[in-house]
């Protein structure tokens, strides 16, 4: 069982997450509900 985990920054838009799953799903031929999308928390210095 393979799945992947993406962090990016703006993953919180429904469209970008969209967008990767799509394009990750397509591109690695996995399905689309092996793919996690979570948001990136930038940290302030």
């Amino acid at each position: 069982m393979i799945g992947i985990l993406v962090v990016a920054e703006g993953a919180n838009d429904k469209r970008i997450q969209n967008s990767l799953i799509k394009t990750l799903s397509s591109v690695l031929q996995i399905s689309p509900h092996r793919i996690v999308i979570e948001e990136m928390e930038l940290e302030d210095k």
